[in-house]
């Protein structure tokens, strides 16, 4: 009996239990599949390669002083995160778009237009916080699970050799599969995200008012367009705002919530200016 089939079926009489005796979630199920089948060394050896490919496809920034600045706020966010294996790194994206996002394994790209727009240290922490907690939460893997399913996923990956990670990512059509995260993992991302930022001596309202301003970019876009099409997976902006209030509630109030910082400030003016946007 090899080792794989074992494990396999161990999971599932986990997960059938989980089920039967705490009424758990499909996510539940889920992240139990992908804690127990994918090993953090093949989801590290899948974000590698799914890191290539991004940077092959896409403009780096390639500032080293802004990568820097991101490098910095991100381990301070990663050190308030939940505990992961990774060692996370993050890098500037040459696009307008009000955007993060972030690998398995740790690889985080912030797009310059997210850092053109932010007002404020505090709103750029939280999305970055939110990408941070992708990664901690496993959400990349538990995409695939969910996709392909458990004995799918298991077959694939083949074992941990190098060759099995790598007919994964061929097959399973790339990065974006794992960037492709569902309701509850945007919500699961936004709660671990915003008690992630205030640990680290954010405001959390941050997370309120870059949503907000979310919400007014995104406009009527939710029935056309790219913008509308990645809406339709995430729980509506609306909802997002009232559930980051609602957990603002519930944080002790602190009179040294940093909300900005004149480092960030010096690197958006430099980013906007590198962008022709100007001014403020």
């Amino acid at each position: 009996m090899n080792t794989t089939a074992t494990t396999l079926r161990a999971a599932l009489a986990a997960a059938a239990l989980a089920v039967i005796g705490s009424c758990a979630t499909v996510a539940s199920v889920e992240r139990l599949a992908a804690d127990t089948l994918i090993p953090a060394t093949q989801e590290r050896a899948m974000g590698e390669q799914y890191a290539t490919q991004i940077e092959g496809e896409t403009q780096l920034y390639g500032d080293p002083e802004v990568d820097a600045y991101l490098n910095d706020l991100g381990q301070r966010l990663v050190r308030t995160s939940p505990q992961s294996p990774f060692a996370f790194s993050f890098k500037a994206v040459s696009d307008p778009s009000l955007n993060a996002f972030a690998l398995p394994g740790g690889f985080c790209y912030v797009h310059t237009g997210l850092i053109a727009a932010a007002d404020s240290e505090a709103e750029l922490a939280a999305v970055m916080g939110h990408e941070v907690n992708h990664v901690t939460r496993r959400h990349g893997m538990r995409n695939l699970v969910r996709m392909y399913g458990i004995e799918q996923v298991t077959a694939k990956l083949g074992g941990a050799t190098a060759e099995g990670v790598a007919a994964v990512v061929q097959q399973t059509g790339g990065a974006i599969t794992v960037r492709s995260f569902g309701r509850e993992d945007e919500r699961e991302a936004d709660r671990y995200g915003v008690q992630a930022m205030y640990d680290a001596g954010y405001d959390p309202q941050g997370a309120v008012t870059f949503f907000e301003k979310l919400k007014a970019a995104s406009g009527g876009a939710r029935d056309a367009g790219l913008l509308g099409r990645i809406l339709s997976t995430h729980p509506a902006t609306d909802e997002r705002i009232a559930n980051i209030k609602a957990q603002i509630q519930t944080l002790p109030a602190r009179s040294d919530a940093q909300k900005d910082s004149e480092e960030f400030q010096r690197i958006r003016a430099r980013v906007r200016e590198s962008m022709g946007w100007g001014g403020a």
